[in-house]
């Protein structure tokens, strides 16, 4: 099985509906798109992230300190890599992410339903000034 973080939000959504809040979502998480502006806006992480510190040692050519700006859709991009490359999910439940320690350190939080990793992912992130 191939773990696709917006497609498996998708289908947790919809096995899950009216579990997940309304107001916790992230506005569009679920179409997600390479020309979504709320996806590719560029950002930076917040001082001392601990995401930008887990992605850096997972891809270091792609998360470094040469680079300091970053769309939402790269790093789910990459955080989707990782889940499927790892098998980071419950294979009977594939909407449950489930951290390793690393992970666990990255997004504060053991085990994580794919729908709320974008919410995870953006407390880490601010807008850069040209992005407002």
């Amino acid at each position: 099985m191939n773990f696709h973080l917006i497609k498996m939000c998708e289908v947790c959504e919809t096995k899950n509906a009216g579990l997940i809040a309304p107001a916790t979502a992230i506005p569009g998480f679920l179409i997600g798109s390479e020309t979504d502006p709320f996806y590719t806006n560029p950002r930076n992480f917040v001082a001392d992230s601990r995401l930008e510190v887990y992605l850096n040692k997972k891809y270091p050519e792609a998360v470094n300190s040469n680079k300091k700006e970053y769309t939402l859709y790269e790093i789910l991009t990459l955080m989707n890599n990782i889940i499927d490359n790892e098998k980071l999910y419950d294979e009977e439940n594939p909407c449950m992410i489930i951290c390793d320690k690393d992970l666990e350190r990255g997004l504060n939080t053991r085990a994580i339903l794919c729908s709320d990793v974008g919410i995870r992912i953006v407390q880490q992130l601010i807008h850069t000034p040209e992005a407002h």
